[in-house]
Parts: C-alpha cells; structure tokens; sequence
C-alpha cells in the first residue's frame, strides 16, 4: 500500500495526465477513511516545468492552509504537503460525493 507521510492511500479515485487523487486514512489508524490526497505528477513535462510547476502546486496548497487555519470556512483544511516517488501532494479532507463530484465532471463551481 502506497503512504504520503503519515496518510496511507485506500483507493485511487482519478488518476490523469498530471496526476491523481487517492482517499486515504493515517498509517495505521484504523479502516476509516478520513483524508484525501492530491498529486502532482506530470510526465509530459521537462524536468525544470516539473520543478517550476511542483512548486507552484506546493504554493498553492499552502495558501489554501492559511485561508482555512485563518477562519475561512469554505476552505478545505491542508495537513501535509511534501514530495513521494508518486509525486508532489497534499492531504486534505474527504468527501466522497463532492470528489466523485469533481471526477465525473459535474460540480457547479459558479458563485453562489
């Protein structure tokens, strides 16, 4: 079984041209599955984009932490970010409807 950090995966819920998104739960805490994580790994890229844009993934989850540890709560919670042999990630909440949601395309995202 795959880990990213302390969050080992469950089941792969996408995968793509420039990643994946897996539900997990932590390393050895049980069955449930709590936590999802995101990927960034895109093979089409040069090694330097996939540097450049490795980082701006990283950013990215960073700022969305500090919206959400800052009282926003339309902001899913980070609690890892960091680098596998899988690729760049990030660990956050699961929600099962709203990311089968997103796989199959049919989330509105409009305001409101």
């Amino acid at each position: 079984m795959s880990t990213f950090g302390k969050y080992e995966v469950v089941t792969e819920l996408h995968s793509g041209d420039r990643g994946a998104v897996f539900s997990a739960r932590p390393v050895g805490g049980g069955r449930e599955i709590k936590y999802a994580i995101k990927t960034f790994n895109p093979r089409s890229l040069d090694m330097d984009e996939q540097f450049w844009e490795g980082q701006s993934f990283v950013e990215r989850a960073r700022v969305q932490q500090r919206a959400a540890e800052g009282g926003g709560t339309h902001w899913a919670p980070i609690y890892e970010t960091g680098t596998s042999p899988a690729g760049t990630y990030y660990v956050t909440d699961y929600h099962p409807l709203s990311a089968q949601s997103l796989v199959a395309g049919r989330v509105d995202v409009g305001p409101g």
